[in-house]
């Protein structure tokens, strides 16, 4: 494995192509422990393409198939996994599930002032979540990205967030350019959301109260930032000039990382195929599960195996990233 060890992971949830696919049938998708998305099996839609930046050597995941009449000949696939390393990315923080002990932030010396000054007069680090291990409360993490290129010309910003005790619904992010000539945050702030659901703020996080145990990875185009008003506003060119931006998370909420990927590698650098696919058998019959990348040549995927008469999912790797179809025949067994 090569040595950034940040990586993206890359496939798509495919609707059934059954004239009769069922609406209600989905697809739970769980990836590092957290609920990425529930992808439904709607006629409208002929597949869902995902996205996730993650670090270090694994990756835990989950998909889960679920059928709302249990029907044996209608499915969904998930297929096309491709892994690829990300270049060109800053980590702040350690990518760890908030393990002990923490990671040092690092605020510029006028974002700690401002922290000091008009935040929650302390500030706390990565992996620490106010109210639990002896952290206080009523606190606020910052973090400032430096020496960035004026050239960039894109930006995604990645944040692992856990609502620690205290009064989370009042949560906030903030996105701030502290300098000497705006050393408050009312001259330096740039934008503003609640984590979750407020009287004047739909939710960045969710649009239900942000509380105690909520865990969420925020996903953040720095050229399309959300407004709590609707549209979006772009940060991209002030970054530029600055060459730095803030975070602020206030009051009751921990972080775990804060990841700048600026230019994300696309292709097939150390890649890995990851798919897989939901199947029905009926119990004692023997099956070979195949795949084709035409439709014409079927290639058998590891060994036949026996029927259980139950609903499953076969999970399988290969080193393309090429289009695949999967089929399961019966054998003579």
């Amino acid at each position: 494995m090569p040595s950034s060890n940040q990586w993206v992971v890359r496939f798509s949830v495919n609707a059934d192509e059954s004239t009769s696919r069922n609406p209600s049938d989905n697809v739970r998708v769980i990836l590092g422990g957290v609920t990425i998305g529930v992808y439904s099996n709607t006629p409208a839609r002929a597949g869902y393409g995902i996205t996730y930046r993650f670090g270090g050597a694994t990756l835990p995941y989950r998909f889960e198939f679920n059928s709302g009449n249990a029907t044996k000949d209608l499915h969904q696939t998930v297929t096309a996994g491709v892994i690829t390393e990300s270049l060109n990315v800053r980590v702040a923080g350690t990518v760890n599930g908030f393990g002990q002990p923490p990671s040092l932030s690092s605020p510029s010396r006028a974002l700690g002032n401002l922290l000091l000054m008009e935040y929650a007069h302390r500030r706390f680090d990565f992996d620490q979540v106010p109210g639990v291990n002896s952290v206080a409360g009523n606190t606020a993490f910052g973090h400032t990205f430096a020496n960035i290129p004026p050239d960039v010309e894109g930006a995604t910003l990645w944040l692992k967030l856990t609502a620690g005790t205290g009064t989370t619904a009042t949560d906030t992010m903030d996105i701030l350019f502290t300098d000497t000539q705006n050393s408050s945050s009312k001259s330096a702030l740039a934008w503003h959301r609640s984590l979750g659901q407020s009287a004047d703020d739909p939710g960045l996080l969710k649009n239900t109260p942000w509380v105690q145990g909520d865990v969420a990875i925020a996903k953040l185009d720095l050229s399309a930032l959300p407004m709590s008003t609707g549209g979006t506003t772009n940060l991209l060119p002030l970054i530029r000039a600055k060459g730095f931006f803030d975070i602020v998370i206030e009051n009751d909420t921990g972080v775990d990382y804060a990841l700048l990927d600026m230019s994300p590698k696309h292709g097939a650098l150390n890649s890995l195929e990851i798919s897989a696919v939901d199947i029905s058998t009926e119990f004692g019959k023997a099956y070979q599960l195949q795949s084709s990348e035409d439709l014409t040549t079927w290639v058998n995927l590891g060994d036949s195996f026996f029927g259980d008469g139950e609903r499953g999912v076969k999970l399988m790797s290969t080193p393309s990233s090429k289009q695949r179809f999967y089929r399961l025949v019966t054998t003579n067994e």
